[in-house]
């Protein structure tokens, strides 16, 4: 008599992969730290979590693969995140915003009309500028507002519709306001960057002021640290590079991006490289919400 065994059915690759209960709950529960706002280093994610550092490194991994979260130097962003506030940005790639901004300082002379835009990395400059007494600040937001108001330096508001939630100015009115002041130098804030584009913003009117800076301003730089160069556009609206901007970045582009660096150069465009300001420790490093 001849017996007949029945096959088990073999796993799919699908299956085998699917990860454990614990894990799922995990990175769902990363996710949710990831979109909050503020940072969150890897090792204090580890932490959180009571895992090793290697283990969120691996849950960011998957993410990515999922294309949940796009990973950078120290940490990942969610893609599926919103537009956030310059209160939520400000404590944020601090140590990289402060060195970018001590070396845009450098670049004010004595007398300048200096356009600043909005944004954190724009308000760090605004606040290092404020107490020179001959200097003329514009400030096109409320982070630089905020950060100027108590200063020194003339201060000028460039008025307009105001936007939220990153509290810029933009406009027809903005624009008129820009062509009467004529700044000698302009600091410029973006949300990612593109050597083909330009700048992303979140706001046709905020990227038509952009452009407008850039044609009519004699220098024009961009401040961005690290995380603008690796983040994929969030935005439609783009604002061209002008021939006279140049951008000032933090040494972790080099490490992260060095190869977008170099084709900015390669096209004409300088870019500086601040050096690091190291007031506090690598935890730094974040991944963002």
């Amino acid at each position: 008599m001849t017996t007949h065994h029945t096959a088990r059915p073999m796993a799919t690759d699908a299956v085998r992969r699917r990860p454990r209960s614990g894990t799922r709950v995990r990175r769902s529960s990363l996710m949710t730290a990831i979109e909050e706002p503020g940072g969150h280093s890897i090792h204090r994610l580890a932490a959180t979590f009571g895992v090793s550092p290697s283990t969120i490194r691996r849950d960011l991994r998957a993410l990515e693969a999922d294309k949940q979260v796009f990973r950078i130097y120290g940490g990942a962003v969610s893609l599926a995140q919103t537009e956030s506030s310059w209160h939520e940005k400000e404590h944020t790639q601090s140590l990289a915003k402060r060195s970018i901004a001590l070396t845009a300082a450098r670049l004010v002379d004595d007398g300048d009309v200096v356009l600043l835009d909005a944004g954190t990395s724009t308000a760090a400059l605004a606040a290092l500028l404020a107490e020179n007494a001959t200097l003329t600040l514009a400030a096109m937001g409320l982070s630089s507002l905020v950060a100027a108001a108590d200063g020194k330096a003339e201060l000028i508001v460039v008025g307009g519709r105001l936007r939220r939630p990153n509290a810029g100015v933009a406009g027809s009115f903005s624009e008129m306001m820009l062509d009467l002041i004529q700044p000698t130098k302009a600091f410029l804030g973006c949300d990612s960057i593109d050597v083909v584009k330009g700048l992303n913003c979140p706001d046709f009117d905020q990227a038509a002021l952009k452009m407008r800076s850039m044609n009519t301003t004699s220098a024009n730089w961009v401040l961005a640290d690290y995380t603008k160069f690796a983040m994929p556009a969030a935005f439609a609206y783009w604002a061209g590079l002008g021939p006279a901007t140049g951008i000032i970045t933090d040494a972790l582009t080099l490490e992260t991006n060095p190869d977008l660096v170099y084709r900015l150069r390669e096209v004409g465009h300088d870019v500086i490289i601040a050096a690091p300001h190291t007031s506090a420790g690598s935890d730094d490093l974040v991944a963002l919400g």
